[in-house]
């Protein structure tokens, strides 16, 4: 959790108080803000029985929230669990590797709910690689069928293909697919592409499930 160093949690909230566990990414953690100024302590503040449990994870999508609170919220039990979902979040949660989806060197691997042909759905690459097996992912990705299921995998953007060699030609193919990939974040927000719409909706739908089936509201 995020909290004071000082701060305990019992595992149901005390007589009298209504517990609110908070899961989802940095706007949840609160990042760039100390511990007593997050949106969570605010909430507090309004009414004194309330407690309002942290469980934010910058940089987290949906997927790694809703998983995060299965693993360690649920054993907090709360009478209401809050799932914050911030747009970034339907593009990271069709990453398997998130290197390609941003492009930049931190080579980061997560889980990704795959929705199925028959309407359900089940998680991938949870448990997460190992640092031998991305690292092996990263240099021969052909090698790894997994990635089968990141949405942001292309080949050609990491094959070595001869006018990459020149300059010039090197930063107009990066302009394009600069461009390409900001045309594909639209289109996913306009819900002109459904998938990113859709597995954050069959995310959203498992976390209240399974937060009714605890007993908590959703």
């Amino acid at each position: 959790f995020r909290a004071e160093p000082d701060e305990r949690y019992a595992a149901r909230p005390a007589e009298g108080t209504i517990r609110i566990t908070t899961v989802g990414d940095s706007y949840v953690f609160g990042t760039d803000v100390a511990n007593d100024e997050t949106w969570q302590v605010h909430l507090e503040a309004l009414r004194p029985e309330l407690e309002v449990l942290n469980l934010g994870l910058p940089g987290a999508g949906t997927d790694q929230a809703y998983l995060r609170w299965r693993r360690d919220g649920r054993r907090f039990w709360s009478h209401v669990v809050l799932l914050g979902i911030w747009p970034d979040n339907l593009f990271r949660n069709l990453a398997v590797v998130d290197y390609y989806r941003t492009m930049i060197s931190l080579p980061l691997t997560k889980p990704r709910l795959v929705l199925e042909p028959s309407g359900g759905s089940r998680f991938v690459n949870a448990p997460v690689m190992g640092r031998e097996a991305l690292a092996s992912t990263l240099t021969h990705p052909e090698s790894n069928p997994i990635l089968e299921h990141d949405f942001w995998y292309h080949p050609w953007d990491v094959r070595p293909y001869p006018h990459r060699r020149v300059r010039v030609l090197q930063l107009a193919d990066s302009v394009w697919r600069r461009f390409q990939r900001r045309q594909t974040y639209r289109a996913l927000l306009r819900g002109d592409a459904p998938e990113a719409l859709d597995v954050a909706l069959a995310i959203a739908r498992r976390f209240a499930d399974d937060v009714r089936e605890d007993g908590s509201i959703p």
